[in-house]
């Protein structure tokens, strides 16, 4: 089997040794180390000599091992390779590779940011067998962080509301979204959040779907829901403009890649066909 046609299993105990064909996910910053050519691929382990101590394993891709490593700025890349943002480099990867490349760079950035306990300050060991870092001195053990985002498509009749967030790096109109806060259940977040950033009320909550978000480590939960009651008031420092928008009127939208916008087009789908 291909490994462009296989899949990833994560996993924590790798192989001794580990093989010279090994796939590395090497992310400088936040960006990911791709040849960019005809057909878009990642190094492997042989490319990267003096690192496989510094690597992190992160499973088997295709039966074959992978590795997740952080560069520094100053460390020379393998010929023909560069650094991507990991956004750029969805369609261009097949889509199990791409998918493991979000999972690689969120254990990559919680790896880098947990080299230390946060409550005595201790270097931290990984522990066998298990995704985590424990404190020799305190004995605190880390597992990865994973924070979950509520996110709204919110219908009043035919109309959708979509605001455009602000500081945002890119010029579009959204679904609103909002972090979960401790104690609450999606619904609580989901009403909560749409109170607070647009002053209405809600009802018919309808669960859609849910994507992993590696920016850096994000688990986006989708719904629907319907207006109830109130006039349409934005926070000013979340929402920069927004409304109720006609189908066949909508503004500029996020891209493809984003589960936001599978919510606004399974929403004009139904509405189209009167649902």
């Amino acid at each position: 089997m291909g490994r462009d046609a296989a899949f990833f299993r994560p996993g924590v105990e790798p192989p001794e040794p580990l093989p010279g064909d090994s796939l590395v996910f090497a992310f400088r910053g936040d960006q990911l180390v791709v040849a960019t050519g005809e057909e878009w691929r990642l190094p492997t382990l042989d490319l990267f000599p003096d690192s496989g101590a510094a690597a992190v394993y992160l499973g088997a891709y295709a039966g074959g091992a992978c590795l997740g490593l952080e560069l520094d700025k100053k460390s020379p890349l393998p010929a023909g390779f560069k650094p991507e943002r990991l956004r750029t480099c969805w369609g261009k990867l097949p889509d199990a590779l791409y998918a493991t490349a979000g999972f690689a760079w969120q254990i990559v950035h919680w790896n880098a940011t947990h080299r230390f306990c946060g409550r005595c300050g201790e270097a931290t060991v990984s522990l066998p067998g298990e995704r985590a870092k424990k404190c020799p001195r305190c004995h605190h053990v880390a597992y990865p962080r994973l924070s979950p985002v509520v996110i709204v498509l919110v219908r009043k009749g035919d109309d959708i509301l979509l605001a455009r967030p602000q500081n945002a790096a890119y010029y579009f109109f959204s679904a609103l979204a909002g972090f979960v806060e401790p104690g609450e259940t999606l619904e609580q977040a989901v009403c909560r959040e749409i109170h607070e950033e647009a002053s209405i009320e809600i009802g018919e909550l309808r669960y859609f779907s849910s994507q992993p978000w590696p920016y850096p480590h994000s688990l986006m939960i989708g719904f629907f829901a319907a207006w109830q009651a109130g006039e349409l008031h934005f926070d000013s420092k979340e929402i920069a403009e927004g409304g109720f928008y006609p189908i066949d009127q909508l503004p500029p939208l996020p891209g493809k890649l984003s589960i936001a916008r599978a919510l606004i087009d399974a929403a004009v789908d139904e509405i189209k066909a009167g649902r």
